[in-house]
């Protein structure tokens, strides 16, 4: 295809294809410093806030790319003595930046060791996997930062729990390894119950921006990616990032020009990929969402399936093609949106492992877009809000036993609906979906639900149908998972989301141990589940946002296709 206007390429091939990039260069060659490249890597926090909390102890992902090289031997050492041992498959325990990346090295390039992701509190999940592993054959790595994520710290409980009564005190910790910050309480568990080994993070590195440490480096290496390669690809980024000529400094145009079209109403991050790296975009909806939504501000990361050939697209998207470079069908998409003149980005890789140079183009794109905003892109301040209700109704549930009673404004069939609104029927609940989403704003759905195949059939078929009525981006997330994903930006951004929450009693439920090698218990998962549930609908209440809460009834699928036939 001809390729228009294109302003520059490089190696992991990008481009702006749109008729529209001639007057952005301009447009950014204002807004663009000459010396912000030398600012940010010589780390001046002032570039984002007055204060250095929360940015200084922030930016040690710039130099990951040649620090991490340093742990490159004994990561592959590990890998090997792992593989060499018997080992068959890989569980990893982790939430947002712990397991993003690590999901989409496997799912990605699918090599050595089976690698299972659990990032969910749903009791029938964690049962399935439970009953599809081995313990005597199975590694566990314990994924978090901070060492004491509120998920990542039951699952493990429960986990070493399971493989004790199997394997015994002698044995189970050796199938245990752990990554954190150095200091961190998982740091202190981990020698207490003799994990094999725990590998200590750069603390001055936030979890969003953690892909090329240890805590995607590690499960990468177990799972056959060539860490040195990705890393080498990585690095010639890093190296462009800190040139002052704009037309080169990919990642600064890149962030410069997020910032812009943000700041004009084009606030709608739209993703395509080539199907080879899809899960790609799921670490770019947490770094964009997280980063971005604060202080009345945000950039919407939403994922499409497909590009729509025939939609009228509204003026608040900015499109992003993320295409290997034999991918003719996301071509035919790329083509079809220059034809509609759309604002379009395309970033196109001569290989996988040109995803190394990206992870760090969009983390420094990013952070410059945070510069152009007047936010601080390392901190998630509204994050706390949903923990801070939960915490309370598990408090309240150990001293009562049961978690608050919310009575439904209405049923319907086998449906309850619970709003922060008046609603007493189903017309009702039309009429406000009618009337509560904002032209240039958007829906989300937090299904706090298994998170299966069919169930994300469902959900995205619900999304289809929302934005082929209403018009506007869609996006849905499993819960708890999106908490630590666009949980932020739902509450931090201008307000004009519209939720739906979606959930369901679980039918099963699994005991979370106290402690890992106690069977006393005081909740449990289908507890935690809904109390995360029930704290980030009063956190959304509390930030004035318009939210319904959906009871889906025993059979999920049933509930699910009730509520697309309903709309």
């Amino acid at each position: 295809m001809s390729r228009a206007n294109t302003s520059f390429s490089g190696d992991g091939y990008y481009e702006f294809l749109t008729v529209h990039a001639d007057p952005f260069v301009d447009k950014l060659a204002e807004i663009i410093t000459k010396d912000l490249p030398e600012k940010i890597w010589s780390k001046d926090y002032t570039l984002w806030k007055d204060s250095p909390d929360e940015i200084s102890n922030r930016l040690g992902w710039l130099e990951l790319a040649d620090t991490s090289e340093d742990v490159v031997s004994s990561i592959n050492e590990f890998s090997r003595e792992i593989k060499n041992e018997g080992f068959s498959n890989v569980l990893l325990i982790g939430m947002g930046g712990s397991s993003l990346a690590p999901e989409f090295f496997y799912k990605t390039f699918a090599g050595e060791l089976p690698l299972t992701v659990i990032d969910t509190t749903d009791p029938e999940t964690i049962e399935n996997i439970r009953n599809s592993i081995e313990p005597d054959k199975t590694l566990i790595i314990v994924s978090t930062k901070s060492g004491s994520t509120a998920e990542t710290i039951s699952l493990m409980n429960y986990f070493y729990h399971e493989f004790y009564n199997i394997l015994g005190r002698d044995v189970t910790g050796s199938h245990f390894i752990a990554i954190t910050d150095p200091g961190s309480n998982l740091e202190t568990t981990a020698r207490k119950l003799n994990f094999r080994k725990i590998f200590l993070n750069d603390p001055d590195i936030g979890g969003r921006f953690s892909a090329l440490s240890l805590f995607g480096l590690v499960p990468a290496s177990l799972v056959g990616v060539d860490v040195k390669k990705l890393l080498e690809k990585a690095k010639g980024y890093a190296e462009l990032s800190a040139l002052n000529d704009i037309k080169i400094n990919i990642p600064l145009r890149f962030g410069s020009l997020i910032a812009y079209l943000a700041q004009h109403g084009t606030d709608k991050l739209t993703i395509f990929s080539s199907e080879k790296i899809k899960y790609f975009a799921s670490w770019i909806e947490q770094l964009i969402a997280e980063s971005t939504g604060k202080e009345g501000k945000g950039i919407l990361p939403v994922i499409e399936e497909k590009f729509h050939h025939d939609r009228e697209y509204g003026n608040d998207r900015l499109f992003v093609f993320i295409k290997l470079k034999d991918d003719t069908e996301l071509e035919k998409d790329l083509i079809s949106a220059i034809t509609k003149n759309l604002p379009v980005v395309c970033m196109e890789l001569n290989d996988l492992y040109d995803t190394g140079a990206q992870f760090f183009n969009w983390e420094f794109a990013t952070s410059v877009c945070g510069i152009h905003l007047g936010i601080n892109p390392f901190d998630q301040p509204d994050v706390e809000s949903s923990k801070k209700h939960t915490r309370k109704f598990i408090e309240g549930y150990r001293k009562e036993g049961t978690l608050p009673g919310v009575k439904p404004l209405f049923k319907y069939e086998n449906l309850s609906f619970f709003s922060n609104t008046e609603l007493n029927d189903i017309k009702s609940f039309r009429s406000w979906l009618s009337e509560r989403v904002d032209p240039g704003g958007y829906i989300s759905i937090q299904a706090f639900i298994a998170p299966t195949q069919t169930n994300e059939k469902l959900l995205s078929k619900l999304s289809e149908i929302l934005t082929q009525k209403f018009g506007v981006p869609v996006t849905y997330g499993f819960g708890p998972r999106y908490l630590h994903s666009t949980g932020q930006l739902h509450k931090g951004d201008g307000g004009k989301g519209l939720f739906l929450q979606l959930f369901s009693k679980n039918l099963i439920d699994l005991p979370i141990p106290d402690d890992p090698l106690s069977d006393d218990s005081s909740i449990s998962f289908g507890v935690l589940i809904n109390a995360q549930s029930l704290g980030d609908y009063y956190a959304l209440t509390d930030s004035k946002r318009n939210i319904t809460r959906i009871d889906l009834g025993a059979d999920l699928e049933e509930g699910l296709n009730k509520i697309t036939a309903i709309i």
